[in-house]
């Protein structure tokens, strides 16, 4: 069952990875803009705030993985 866990929470790691990239470094660019519907009026006006929730789900990123990366210590 933990390994079904660790499974589950190194997905969910993968996933936060995949949208800070978006956000931080494609997010102003025509990618970024056709995934996430905008204009590049609106993607330029918003680059900072979408900057810092790529940040944030970078760190989110690295929690779930220092989770699953634990040697088996009970972290609580």
């Amino acid at each position: 069952m933990r390994a079904v866990a660790s499974l589950l929470t190194g997905l969910v790691a993968v996933e936060h990875v995949g949208i800070m990239v978006l956000e931080m470094f494609f997010w102003d660019h025509p990618v970024g803009r056709r995934i996430f519907g905008m204009t590049p009026e609106v993607s330029a006006v918003s680059r900072v705030l979408a900057a810092n929730e790529g940040l944030y789900n970078g760190f989110l990123a690295a929690y779930f993985l220092s989770r699953t990366s634990s040697s088996g210590a009970d972290h609580g």
